[in-house]
């Protein structure tokens, strides 16, 4: 598909409230459990990249995001 995400958030923190809300699809039971691994699978891409296991955040879900425009910042 080409999608590269370059931005990973956290959202562990509301994770039930969305898994809620995915589980409201009852024609997409079938995927239920399919977004819960995304989620596992992008958090596995967020702690590394948050500073891993030298303290990095730890993380059980999260979103990926791509960026479409380039994003002007003073400091990284």
């Amino acid at each position: 598909m080409g999608w590269k995400p370059d931005t990973f958030l956290d959202i562990t923190p509301v994770w039930d409230r969305k898994r809620a809300a995915i589980e409201c699809m009852d024609g997409q039971q079938h995927l239920w459990d399919y977004y819960t691994r995304a989620a596992q699978q992008r958090a596995n891409h967020f702690m590394p990249n948050s500073g891993g296991q030298a303290g990095g955040h730890d993380c059980r879900y999260a979103e990926g995001f791509e960026s479409v425009f380039p994003r002007t910042m003073d400091a990284l």
